[in-house]
């Protein structure tokens, strides 16, 4: 990861905006993103992985663990220069299963650290917990199901917040010009940028 985003870095003709995942299930056994029973062993290895994202390739980091110190930890080395796009919202879903299937992650995992889809408070109050920890950007996931939320966190909060369009919802589009009138309802609805699977797609169409 940290190769791939250095090259992007170095090859680009244009100025990137680089944004890297910072998580732990693809290299965890049993698909948690974290190491089970080992709360201070999970930070350590967040926390590096994101200091090693940040210093191959500048890139903004992007905790998408759902664990409660990433966020706080990363801003607290290197006086918090190193940007932090938060999955700040992320809900317990089926809309993860394309990205699933194709990561072989374990199925039927329980994961209490993602938020239950009923919740609204605690939806709202846990993006305002990772803008207090100091995350500089702030996200809704799934994005189609988390549009009601998108406006109250950013007035709360006074940051960009985004949506992520997982892989389940970039399956279910199909007909022309669907991916488009997603991107405009996201945008409607007050997002500030759209995390897509269709994104060429997208740009050639604008």
């Amino acid at each position: 990861v940290c190769e791939t985003a250095h090259s992007l870095q170095r090859l680009s003709h244009i100025p990137i905006k680089l944004n890297v995942d910072v998580w732990l299930c693809s290299y965890t056994h049993d698909g948690h993103c974290c190491v089970t029973g080992d709360q201070e062993k999970t930070d350590d290895l967040l926390l590096q992985s994101a200091v090693d994202i940040y210093t191959a390739s500048g890139a903004t980091v992007a905790p998408s663990d759902c664990q409660d110190n990433t966020v706080k930890n990363i801003k607290s080395i290197n006086n918090g220069q190193i940007p932090v796009m938060s999955y700040s919202t992320k809900f317990r879903s089926t809309f993860y299963r394309g990205w699933r299937d194709v990561m072989k992650i374990p199925k039927g995992i329980h994961r209490p650290y993602q938020l239950d889809v009923s919740d609204r408070h605690k939806a709202i109050v846990r993006s305002i917990k990772y803008s207090d920890d100091g995350a500089d950007e702030l996200m809704v996931k799934p994005g189609m199901t988390s549009l009601d939320l998108i406006e109250p966190i950013r007035n709360i909060t006074k940051k960009p917040v985004g949506v992520y369009q997982t892989s389940g919802e970039w399956l279910g589009i199909g007909a022309p010009g669907s991916l488009e009138e997603t991107y405009h309802i996201f945008k409607r609805a007050g997002a500030c940028y759209m995390i897509t699977y269709g994104a060429r797609r997208l740009c050639r169409s604008q």
